[in-house]
C-alpha cells in the first residue's frame, strides 16, 4: 500500500492559512477606514466599499468587471489604497506584485487612514460610510517604519539581497511545479517548499530587516 505524500496534505492547509490571513488583513483595512469589517467578506459589496475608501465613484466597479480595462482599474485602485494610508508608488507596486505580503502589512501595521486618496478631510466631507477614526492613529504611526512615509523609499525598507533570493525561490518553485511528471518529486515536494520559503519566509524577512533606518523627520 502506497503511503501518501505529506506535502499533499500540507498544500490545502497552506492555502486555507493564506486565505484566512488575507481575510483578516482586509478586515483590518476596512475597520481602519471606518468601515464595518464584515463588509470586506461580502462579494460585490466589498468592492463598492473599497471604492469609497479610496475615493473612486461607484461606476468604477464596472471597469473592474471589464477584461483588459480591469488591469488599469486594479492599478488605480491599488494606488488609491496606498495613498489613502499615506503610502507611495513603491507600496502600490508591492500590493500588486506581492499581495500576500503587503496587504497584511497595510492591515496589521500602524499606517493610519488619511482619507480617500490620502486627504485628511473630516468625515462630513468624505462620504456616507467614512467615519472619523483616522486622526487618533496619527501619533502612533511614527513608530511604524512602514506606516506614514509618503514616499515609501524602498531602498530604506527592503533588504534587496534577501528580496532577490525570495524572488529566485518563488520563480524556481513555479518552474519546478511545471516540470513533468505531475506526481514527481519536483512538483509535489520541491515546488511547494520553494514557494513557501519564498512567499512566507524570505520575502517577509527582506521587509522586516531594515537595511538603513529612515532619517528622523526634522519638520516641526
Amino acid at each position: 500500500m502506497e503511503q501518501s505524500n505529506p506535502v499533499i496534505w500540507l498544500l490545502p492547509a497552506f492555502a486555507v492559512a493564506l486565505s484566512l490571513l488575507l481575510i483578516a488583513a482586509f478586515w483590518k483595512i476596512f475597520t481602519k477606514a471606518g468601515q464595518p469589517g464584515w463588509a470586506s467578506i461580502i462579494p460585490v459589496y466589498n468592492a463598492f466599499v473599497l471604492l469609497r475608501i479610496v475615493g473612486l465613484p461607484s461606476w468604477w466597479f464596472w471597469v473592474l468587471c471589464c477584461p483588459l480595462a480591469n488591469l488599469y482599474a486594479i492599478v488605480k485602485l491599488s494606488h488609491g489604497l496606498s495613498k489613502s494610508f499615506g503610502k507611495g508608488s513603491g507600496f502600490t507596486f508591492g500590493l500588486i506584485v506581492l499581495s500576500l505580503v503587503f496587504y497584511p502589512i497595510l492591515g496589521f501595521g500602524g499606517a493610519p487612514y488619511l482619507g480617500p486618496g490620502g486627504t485628511e478631510n473630516d468625515a462630513d466631507t468624505t462620504g456616507d460610510l467614512i467615519s472619523p477614526t483616522r486622526n487618533k492613529k496619527n501619533e502612533n504611526a511614527r513608530d511604524d517604519p512602514l506606516s506614514n512615509q509618503r514616499g515609501f523609499n524602498m531602498k530604506n525598507y527592503i533588504h534587496w539581497k534577501l528580496f532577490a533570493l525570495g524572488l529566485v525561490c518563488i520563480g524556481a518553485g513555479y518552474i519546478a511545479l511545471s516540470i513533468p511528471p505531475a506526481e514527481g518529486f519536483l512538483s509535489l515536494t520541491a515546488a511547494p517548499l520553494l514557494l513557501v520559503c519564498g512567499y512566507v519566509v524570505i520575502v517577509p524577512l527582506s521587509l522586516l530587516i531594515n537595511k538603513k533606518p529612515p532619517a528622523a523627520d526634522q519638520t516641526p
